[in-house]
């Protein structure tokens, strides 16, 4: 984590800031690991779990959606890979 990570309210460090806060995939990975296991719709991911399809996804051997979509993980990883982010409907 950077330092004005480190200098930020309570409010601040909630799970969503910190993975937007996030400016590069070692950052988002460091960020999962700090989280710790995510409840995501289906079931609980872990986060080497996470950072592993990550890994898959920058290799192109793993579906972006494979990335649970809780605190804004999927986008962020699409922002970070410069992979297009779905408009709402």
């Amino acid at each position: 984590m950077n330092e004005s990570e480190l200098e930020t309210s309570g409010a601040e460090n909630t799970p969503e800031s910190l993975v937007q806060q996030a400016q590069t995939i070692d950052e988002l990975k460091e960020v999962l690991l700090k989280i710790g296991s995510i409840e995501g719709t289906e079931r609980t991911y872990e986060p080497v779990e996470i950072i592993n399809y990550i890994d898959g996804v920058m290799e192109k051997k793993t579906d972006i959606h494979f990335i649970t979509r809780k605190y804004g993980i999927r986008n962020k990883v699409r922002e970070l890979l410069g992979l297009p982010i779905p408009k709402l409907q």
